[in-house]
């Protein structure tokens, strides 16, 4: 059970990579329809991600083993030799992509980020205000022109 729950999990979380790694190109191809589809996506993945680390736990804790991973270790250990090592194998390769797929989302962050920083220069731009000051508000956002008039290159 415990074997089948992770290789469930494994497969889950190569799907999120997967996502990622396209997530990313649709964020320098600038793609919104293909992010929205992708979004939706990873919604629909991290849920299953969560329902399956769920079942793992609760696993863990109807076998009387901790539901951390300690707990997850003494169940592993619980197991006969090849059980072991089926169990060592699909844990290792979990945490592995898991690694990746947090890897991958920090840079698409970082994508996102310097794309609403960009626009909201270009924003500031057009608003005829000085985008040589920035300043960062409570929420860590930029916000551009920090005094004197301004004259606005476009108008509603």
């Amino acid at each position: 059970m415990l074997l089948s729950l992770m290789e469930r999990e494994l497969a889950v979380t190569r799907e999120l990579l997967d996502l990622l790694q396209h997530e990313y190109t649709a964020l320098r191809a600038r793609d919104p329809a293909a992010l929205q589809a992708l979004v939706d996506a990873k919604s629909a993945c991290t849920e299953r991600l969560q329902e399956i680390a769920g079942e793992r736990l609760r696993f863990l804790v109807e076998g009387g083993f901790g539901a951390d991973a300690a707990g997850l270790q003494a169940a592993i250990a619980a197991n006969g030799t090849e059980g072991r090592f089926r169990l060592h194998a699909v844990w290792s390769d979990l945490t592995a992509v898991a690694e990746r797929a947090w890897q991958q989302n920090t840079v698409n962050g970082a994508v996102i980020s310097a794309s609403r920083s960009n626009a909201e220069r270009a924003l500031a731009i057009l608003r005829g205000q000085d985008t040589s000051t920035c300043l960062y508000g409570q929420n860590a956002r930029a916000s551009y022109g920090g005094g004197g008039g301004s004259r606005s290159l476009v108008k509603a």
